[in-house]
């Protein structure tokens, strides 16, 4: 078996391990996180999960190593997927060179080029990007423009970005019909534009800007989330319709993809953002910063628009384009411009191992 060690099973990694674990031969491990910071509910994610849930020790001490080496040793893989650069990676590359079992050793990064730009999380992530890499056998990005850098500067990186499967998503919108007619009768009975966000209420997310955006604009906020920016916004919405809808996973967040006209992600700093590929799945049109990879999926005027984070009058505009009043009969098409099935094959057949296809 090939092994996978990853930080936590988000929703948008569900259907890339279930397709590593079915095909590609892997246990799937995972470590413990705090529950209280996440913007989704763990248990519910793990019920989408058909693999056996395992836990890994990812802490400073021996016995984090030696269940690493135990597992290696034991299982003998081909592959070993890790996550990052973080220590668990370094540590998979001691006992790769230390036990002579000769696996691949293949990091997945979630970077975007303005991260790796300057605009990074930490000072030490910035020096892992530099030190990390040259002790893989492979990389796997998130986006074409950081898998660019990184095959210019290290040789080496794959394409996968981070998507859903979207034959299960719009299985799961579908089911979710009669509660967005349900949310729209409660929440937006005037039949505003529903403009959509999706995610933590933290500084970074740039919600504070978004709420000036929309001043003026005859359209409905709803934020779906919670976190430590909530009431500083509450008093900041002065002059905007908005709802808070709180935290919310499974059916009760699929009907709101359902219902948005437009979805929004204005963050300052974003490696990815998972909810632009939920939303394009959905037939939800996205504006989207600049800064964020998965302004990869976006194709401007097409199904969405590609935006500078700080550039007030260009977000007014493109609210004004895209936050448009519909009658959704139904699901609409999707607006994913790719398929998670070919991005999975192709994945899969460049790495070093044979799949079960």
């Amino acid at each position: 078996m090939n092994l996978y060690f990853g930080v936590t099973i988000a929703p948008y990694a569900v259907d890339f391990c279930n397709a590593l674990h079915e095909r590609f031969h892997c246990r799937i491990f995972h470590r413990e996180v705090d529950v209280a910071g996440l913007a989704f509910d763990p248990l519910d994610v793990e019920k989408e999960c058909r693999f056996p849930f395992e836990r890994y020790d990812s802490g400073l001490g021996w016995r984090a190593f030696r269940q690493l080496w135990k597992l290696v040793r034991e299982e003998r893989p081909e592959v070993v997927f890790t996550s990052e650069f973080s220590l668990t990676t370094i540590r998979l590359w001691m006992i790769k060179w230390l036990s002579r079992v000769p696996f691949q050793l293949v990091s997945i990064c979630d970077d975007s080029l303005d991260m790796i730009e300057g605009n990074d999380f930490s000072r030490r992530h910035r020096l892992a990007r530099h030190f990390v890499p040259p002790l893989t056998d492979e990389l796997i990005l998130a986006n074409p423009p950081a898998r660019k850098w990184y095959q210019d500067h290290f040789g080496k990186g794959l394409l996968m970005p981070i998507i859903s499967d979207e034959n299960r998503l719009r299985r799961s919108f579908k089911a979710a019909l009669s509660r967005s007619l349900e949310l729209s009768a409660q929440v937006n009975p005037e039949g505003k534009a529903l403009v959509l966000f999706v995610g933590r209420l933290i500084p970074l997310k740039n919600l504070s800007f978004l709420l000036e955006a929309a001043k003026g604009l005859s359209v409905k906020l709803v934020f779906v989330g919670d976190g430590p920016e909530e009431q500083a916004l509450r008093r900041k919405a002065a002059g905007v319709d908005i709802f808070f809808a709180g935290r919310k996973s499974g059916e009760d967040l699929y009907a709101w993809f359902n219902l948005a006209d437009v979805l929004v992600l204005p963050s300052l700093q974003e490696a990815f953002g998972a909810v632009t590929g939920e939303a394009l799945s959905a037939g939800c049109p996205v504006i989207v910063s600049s800064r964020a990879g998965s302004a990869c999926l976006v194709r401007e005027g097409e199904n969405g628009s590609v935006v500078s984070p700080t550039d007030l009058p260009a977000w007014k505009e493109a609210l004004s384009r895209w936050a448009v009043p519909h009658v959704h009969e139904g699901i609409r098409p999707s607006l994913l411009p790719l398929s998670f099935e070919q991005c999975i094959n192709d994945l899969i057949h460049q790495l070093p191992c044979e799949s079960t296809d």
